[in-house]
């Protein structure tokens, strides 16, 4: 052990070892790095074949499409369809669902398939990887609703307020709490679903500096968070997953009432 390390110490005294040593690491993270990119970058389309083999190698679903032909109206059609199908699978539900009709361009919280809540929606995106979808792919993933398995977000979903008990009735007629709802933090969210899509909902209010810090900031940590989730699947020999996405724009109330409304694992049914 002292012979070998005494070794390793003669090498790093010597300059020209110390610069191959130097070239082999640096050689070994270029290598990493580039791997990286282009599984990275190779990810979208990776996605997209996944989706289309879910669809296409279910042979009884693909044949009921056979039947229909492909035009525009026969797939507006069959998107309809779809999106009817998928609120019929929720309507016994007794949890509060996330409905997005991004045609119509709107928000809607049901409960039983009774709105309790609407939103208009100014301004939203969709991913590529999405719009690419054929009928037969859009219809296996949509025609029933999705769950959300995570959520990142720049608000508390549910506001805790720590108080003592009051020790008799007098000091709890005293200390009665009405909580804040006059308090309107920027509301930035991100649901992921399990098919692997995401929506992002924020809120369209980014004037000030104040709001633009805290969106550069809930931005930068998303980046960050799906930088180490893919080095981690490169680093156990897997490929980086990509998450399609839709992007959605509401007023500051609706994300935030949008948000404290639907439960953890809640459901969404969409159309685009």
């Amino acid at each position: 052990m002292k012979n070998l390390k005494q070794h390793f110490l003669s090498i790093l005294s010597n300059e020209s070892d110390r610069r191959k040593i130097f070239h082999i690491i640096l050689i070994l993270l270029v290598s990493v790095l580039f791997v990286f990119l282009i599984l990275t970058i190779t990810a979208p389309r990776r996605t997209y074949k996944k989706m289309y083999a879910a669809a296409y190698t279910d042979s009884a679903f693909i044949q009921e499409f056979s039947r229909f032909p492909q035009t525009p109206s026969i797939d507006s059609l069959l998107k309809k369809k779809a999106f009817f199908e998928a609120q019929l699978h929720i309507v016994t539900s007794d949890s509060i669902v996330l409905v997005i009709n991004l045609n119509d361009s709107i928000v809607n919280l049901l409960i039983k398939g009774v709105t309790i809540h609407s939103a208009k929606i100014p301004e939203f995106r969709i991913d590529h990887v999405l719009k690419k979808l054929q009928i037969p792919v859009y219809y296996k993933f949509f025609s029933h609703s999705i769950s959300v398995v995570d959520d990142y977000s720049s608000i508390v979903k549910e506001p805790i307020v720590i108080r003592h008990a009051p020790k008799d009735t007098l000091e709890a007629a005293k200390s009665f709490y009405f909580p804040d709802t006059l308090k309107k933090d920027p509301a930035f969210i991100v649901l992921s679903t399990d098919i692997g899509l995401e929506v992002h909902i924020e809120q369209n209010e980014k004037a000030g500096m104040a709001i633009k810090k805290i969106h550069s900031e809930f931005l930068f940590r998303k980046k960050y968070r799906d930088m180490i989730a893919n080095v981690t699947q490169i680093l156990k020999f897997r490929n980086p997953e990509y998450s399609p996405a839709i992007y959605i724009e509401l007023s500051g109330d609706d994300v935030r009432t949008i948000y404290r409304a639907i439960p953890d694992n809640a459901q969404i049914v969409l159309m685009y």
